[in-house]
């Protein structure tokens, strides 16, 4: 946005319930990535904008020991969004945050990892383990 804000999400489904993080949209067969993002975007907060590959990689989390989440991402990024922020999931409550704490124990493990590939280059690849 204008005022550098993030859109950022609360999870309020596993695994990782409760942390914050990035919207996030599974991919489909029949479409291409950057429309999935579109569309998942537009629907879940009502926001329309247009996403760009910038990033991808591989984390794996675990808790105690045990593996809680392995994700292959491809991260896209969006600069110019519009319209009014609106509440459409019941699987994530979505906000603006102008100067977010990425080091707040309520962030996803990953989160620094995103913000950091968000503002390199584009085309990074990471591959990283986090312990919670």
């Amino acid at each position: 946005t204008d005022d550098g804000a993030w859109l950022l999400m609360r999870r309020k489904s596993q695994p990782l319930i409760g942390l914050t993080g990035f919207m996030n949209a599974q991919p489909t067969a029949d479409e291409e990535i950057v429309n999935t993002a579109e569309q998942v975007c537009r629907e879940q907060t009502g926001l329309a904008g247009e996403f760009v590959v910038h990033g991808h990689g591989y984390f794996r989390v675990y808790r105690s020991g045990s593996l809680e989440s392995f994700i292959h991402f491809t991260l896209l990024v969006c600069n110019d969004i519009r319209g009014e922020l609106h509440q459409n999931s019941s699987l994530a409550e979505y906000y603006w945050d102008t100067d977010p704490d990425w080091q707040a124990p309520d962030m996803l493990p990953n989160i620094r990892t995103l913000v950091e590939m968000s503002q390199a280059p584009s085309g990074v690849f990471v591959e990283k383990t986090f312990d919670i």
